[in-house]
This record gives C-alpha cells, sequence and structure tokens, in this order.
C-alpha cells in the first residue's frame, strides 16, 4: 500500500483511504497512482508529480524557486528521507520518478553521526586521569608527546 500527504493535517496516510483517519478531510482518488518505492515503503507521488512537471524549467532559476522548495519540503514531510532536494531537481530534470529509490532518513544519518563522533580518540593522562592535555611539538630524550596541564607530568 501507498502512502501519501493529507492537504489539511500534512500527515500521511494510505493512498487508497476515502477520508483522513486523523482530521476527516476527504481524500481526492485517482484513476492512476504514480507510486515510488523509497527504502522498500510505497508512496504515492500522483499530486506531488503533477507539481513537478508545472514547473517552468526555461527559468534558469528553477531549481530554487518557491514552487520547487514547496516540493522538496512536501516530499520530505512525506518520506522523512535525507537528501530530497537532489531526489526532487533530478525527477524534474529527466521528467519522470524513480521505480525505487534507497535514502538514508534523517534517524538513520542522526545515529550515524552520532557514532562517528563516538569514534574519536580522547587523551587522558595516565597519572590524574584528566583530558586537560596538550600535544608537545618536541620529544625530549624519552619522546615523551603529551603534557597535563592539571597535574602538569609529560607521558
Amino acid at each position: 500500500m501507498a502512502l501519501r500527504l493529507c492537504k489539511k493535517c500534512r500527515k500521511t496516510v494510505l493512498s487508497k483511504a476515502v477520508q483522513c483517519p486523523y482530521c476527516g478531510n476527504p481524500m481526492e482518488q485517482h484513476e492512476e497512482e504514480i507510486i515510488c518505492k523509497i527504502n522498500n515503503v510505497d508512496y504515492d507521488f500522483t499530486e506531488i508529480y503533477k507539481k513537478m512537471m508545472a514547473i517552468d524549467k526555461n527559468n534558469l532559476e528553477w531549481s530554487h524557486s518557491e514552487e520547487m522548495l514547496e516540493i522538496i519540503w512536501e516530499v520530505y514531510d512525506l518520506t522523512q528521507v535525507r537528501g530530497t532536494s537532489s531526489f526532487c531537481i533530478e525527477a524534474v530534470e529527466t521528467g519522470m520518478l524513480p521505480s525505487e529509490y534507497n535514502a538514508m532518513t534523517v534517524e538513520e544519518w542522526n545515529e550515524q553521526v552520532k557514532k562517528s563522533t563516538q569514534n574519536h580518540v580522547i587523551i587522558k593522562c595516565p597519572y590524574c586521569g584528566s583530558i586537560d592535555v596538550k600535544k608537545i611539538f618536541f620529544g625530549g630524550f624519552a619522546q615523551k608527546q603529551w603534557h597535563c596541564k592539571k597535574c602538569r607530568s609529560d607521558f
């Protein structure tokens, strides 16, 4: 089953729904649906595709136009996928939507950023455990590389 946005409350509902289960707004029914599978979930792009094809590509600034920004936000609200601007611009340029599109969701991207920040090595003083250390640029006889600002030891 494909998903689409309710025009009134902007929540995702099934494309076959007669009315929105959240606000009761009647949903328009279409003879032919334009479905795009994004991250293995079917989405109804019928209304969005009509808006995409209505954009005047003769205008040099069409990719930054108000209509295009509205389409990008509508796709983001529907799919919650990161990088919707490149997806929308490519669809408008080619004139067709891909049947399948795999992208990272915002939650997955935030989780990946969190994991990458956890992988950074934090240097601690072996004597006092402080992280208030600085790199020594010239090594002495024992080739000490770090200096603790708290206990003033070199290690």
